[in-house]
């Protein structure tokens, strides 16, 4: 039998990665896709929906410790951690999916049902994955065994990630139908001409006499509750030719006075009208009514049934993952025989314990920048940078190179330490997310650089992190002789959590504070919101963990000493024990 030092196979390290790949399903979807969900496809209110994830946070606050309390109590055949796995993993699937429901209860009754379903689906995940996570820490007593396995965990975390931020907006509109649209459909008046309906396939256009120029009108479809807008050019020029080009080139229409001019080409348009499917038309001034086929070209996308049937999908594939974490991992690390159960004793253990306290400060404030972050993105490219589904490249370049870094977290932690290796990654991190602000909106691949650059750095605090944090359970055991470790996990899941939900609270008021509109050409106070959020103002939160780690006490030399020491007195009690 396996003790406690014995190194993991791989066989484990796999199975209970996966864990963390189901986790990624929901909670990418929630930090990445849930706040742009609940605004542009739900039709709540921006600071509606961030205030909803902030109480959720607090919610948090009364749960997560009290699983990892409950946890630390739990005895049973599978051990304290893995039977939350095998039991919790239904009604987590089950959640998943009714979040990502749109029933139509009105207004107060859609705010209702998105907090009611958001706060439930926090509290199955909680239930689920602060077991899982505490897990790690009881699998193995070795510390760098510890970072290799979260090294694992992360990978296919991050795996997971890759699928939510690369492949969701697209399964989306795969499950969201993208039928071809057949039904009637309602026409804005244009600014220099006449625009009837033909059938409900075509529309004719007709300029003023004597009217050059461009001329523009916008149409909205509508099929059950998915909406499509498009606009429509039209460029009339004082040829006697009546031949018209389709969708040659997105001119950018300029009003100045009652004059439209041609003022430039696609990309400005892109910026300007987002949304836009951008038909343009080409006819003379003396030319008979133009019969326009725009609609043959365009199709309509239910995102919210494809948004639902996703999470159907990623639902089935976190019950399958989660099974595996359950079957393939052991528990190896037990607390003191003679230890009795005292939830004092245990809460005195953990907040006084200075190093947990330091990675809970840098749990908050390293959370609250990823939440900003990861809500706002998707609105800085479907508006800043006007190609929206760009927002998945730029997530998979991320979730690229972390994993492609994420290995080094274990040889450069046994070289320079743990803390050490986490402060360098703060710093130059920030520094790269910072001057995510710089690129214009025409400058992807500097964006995509900085990004990649910034994530690489980052990656080996993630799995370090977590390594920490069952250093310091160790470190609670060492100086009083007491082992909570789902206490310790749970507590510091509940401050990354706080920061999540402060973040994406923040995000919401700041876009309401800048003037955002839902799916409408942004003001430049919103289109500043916007970059701030992804760049400034998470860099400069990432910077500022360097500080507080600079008081975490735990160096390579402590670790080394605290696992000799812990390792003698479990080998004494084992030998006490068979007397």
């Amino acid at each position: 039998m396996k003790t406690a030092t014995t190194k993991l196979t791989f066989r484990e390290k796999v199975g209970y990665a996966l864990g963390d790949t189901a986790s990624h399903f929901v909670w990418d979807m929630v930090g990445f896709w849930i706040l742009i969900f609940y605004t542009d496809i739900y039709g709540l209110p921006a600071a509606t929906a961030g205030t909803i994830m902030l109480i959720a946070r607090f919610w948090d606050m009364a749960v997560d410790p009290l699983i990892g309390i409950i946890s630390d109590r739990t005895n049973s055949r599978w051990g304290k951690f893995r039977p939350y796995l095998l039991f919790g993993a239904i009604p987590y699937a089950i959640l998943a999916v009714l979040t990502f429901t749109t029933p139509d209860f009105g207004e107060a009754g859609k705010v209702m049902y998105a907090a009611v379903t958001y706060i439930l689906l926090m509290t199955a995940y909680a239930f689920i994955n602060l077991p899982y996570s505490s897990l790690g820490a009881v699998m193995t007593s070795d510390t760098y065994e510890r970072a290799g396995l979260n090294t694992y965990r992360f990978i296919a975390g991050f795996a997971g990630q890759f699928i939510v931020t690369g492949l969701a907006l697209f399964l989306a509109i795969y499950f969201g139908g993208g039928d071809k649209v057949t039904t009637s459909f309602s026409v804005s008046s244009s600014v220099k001409g006449i625009v009837s309906q033909v059938d409900h396939n075509s529309l004719a256009y007709a300029p003023e006499q004597g009217f050059v120029g461009t001329d523009t009108f916008r149409y909205r479809i509508e099929k059950q509750n998915a909406v499509s807008e498009a606009t429509v050019y039209v460029v009339v020029t004082d040829s006697d030719d009546s031949i018209w080009v389709s969708k040659a080139v997105n001119p950018f229409v300029s009003k100045r006075g009652s004059e439209n001019k041609l003022q430039g080409t696609g990309p400005a348009l892109k910026k300007t009208i987002p949304l836009a499917k951008n038909d343009t038309f080409y006819i003379s001034k003396n030319a008979a009514p133009l019969n326009l086929p725009v609609i043959k070209n365009d199709t309509i996308v239910d995102y919210a049934k494809g948004y639902q049937r996703t999470l159907i999908l990623f639902a089935l594939l976190s019950l399958v993952f989660f099974f595996i974490t359950f079957k393939s991992t052991r528990e190896r690390v037990h607390p003191p025989k003679a230890q009795t159960t005292s939830l004092r004793a245990d809460l005195k253990n953990l907040v006084t314990n200075r190093a947990w306290i330091i990675l809970a400060l840098v749990g908050i404030v390293s959370f609250v920048m990823f939440a900003m972050q990861n809500a706002a993105i998707a609105y800085y490219f479907k508006y800043y940078i006007g190609k929206e589904q760009n927002v998945q490249l730029f997530n998979v370049l991320g979730t690229v190179a972390l994993i492609v870094a994420l290995p080094l977290a274990k040889p450069l932690a046994k070289a320079f330490g743990n803390r050490n290796v986490f402060i360098a990654s703060s710093l130059i991190s920030g520094i790269f997310f910072m001057a995510i602000y710089l690129p214009g909106e025409k400058n992807l691949v500097t964006v995509y650089i900085f990004n990649i650059i910034a994530k690489m750095a980052y990656a080996p605090a993630v799995p370090l992190l977590w390594t920490m944090i069952a250093d310091a359970a160790d470190y609670g055991e060492w100086k009083s002789g007491r082992r909570a470790t789902g206490l310790y996990f749970s507590a510091a899941v509940f401050a990354q959590k706080a920061g999540w939900g402060i973040g994406a609270a923040i995000a919401g008021w700041i876009l309401t504070v800048s003037h955002y509109v839902p799916n409408a050409v942004q003001t430049a106070s919103a289109i500043t919101g916007i970059k701030l959020l992804v760049s400034v103002i998470p860099g400069i939160l990432y910077m500022s963990c360097a500080i507080f780690m600079i008081f975490y006490a735990i160096d390579k030399k402590t670790t080394d000493l605290m696992k000799t020491e812990l390792e003698a007195r479990r080998e004494k009690e084992s030998e006490e024990g068979k007397r």
